[in-house]
């Protein structure tokens, strides 16, 4: 707004984020989850993505639901806050992995979650990680920060940032309705492949270099 411009997204490579080439099978196994209703949190957990909302959320929905389970992706070992989560029940912490075993870990998951808190750190990014679960057709959870609720107004579901009560009930949402699962799961992949993909990045660069 100050200076003016093209926004041009950081979209993932769809052709590579791409459900019909991953099963999520050798994760599911690797980690003893293959019974295991899979909550996906990528990324380091820090205390500004809301990854403590997160935790809670799922601990408390576990009291009726012990198949629930909330799996980490990028957990650094030596992280002070990471090593405070080693002890509690219902989470798997995995540490970094190659960004090509992504589309694996992905097609494991029953549901993203991507909680930020709005504070200024969350609201002046905009993570691919976002983009990447949409391309792998999940259904994802995410609260109204940044360009959140744009992006996600016909995909997935955006809830108030800072609530552990929002996270649960839109957590129930889909557990409860599979079919709303898969429907969100599909649209995204839609709107993904037509607004953020490289196929688009490209476009949107090339039209901005023409016009000059």
């Amino acid at each position: 707004k100050m200076f003016g411009g093209t926004w041009i997204p950081t979209g993932p490579n769809t052709d590579y984020f791409n459900p019909e080439h991953f099963t999520g099978k050798k994760i599911r196994e690797e980690f003893q989850l293959k019974d295991k209703t899979i909550i996906l949190f990528m990324g380091t957990p820090k205390k500004h993505k809301g990854v403590d909302e997160l935790i809670q959320a799922v601990q408390e929905l576990r009291i009726q639901n012990e198949s629930l389970h909330l799996l980490i992706v990028g957990a650094e070992k030596d992280n002070p806050y990471v090593q405070t989560l080693k002890q509690q029940q219902g989470i798997t912490l995995v540490g970094y992995r190659d960004h090509k075993e992504m589309p694996d870990f992905l097609a494991a998951a029953d549901i993203v979650c991507i909680p930020h808190k709005n504070n200024k750190s969350a609201n002046a990014q905009l993570p691919i990680k976002i983009f990447e679960p949409m391309s792998m057709e999940k259904p994802v959870i995410t609260t109204d920060t940044t360009d959140m609720k744009e992006i996600f107004e016909n995909c997935g579901q955006v809830i108030k940032p800072d609530s552990v009560q929002a996270l649960k009930e839109s957590i129930l949402t889909y557990l409860n309705d599979k079919d709303l699962r898969i429907q969100h799961g599909k649209q995204a992949r839609k709107e993904c492949l037509n607004k953020y993909s490289w196929k688009i990045m490209k476009e949107r660069t090339q039209a901005v270099y023409e016009s000059l």
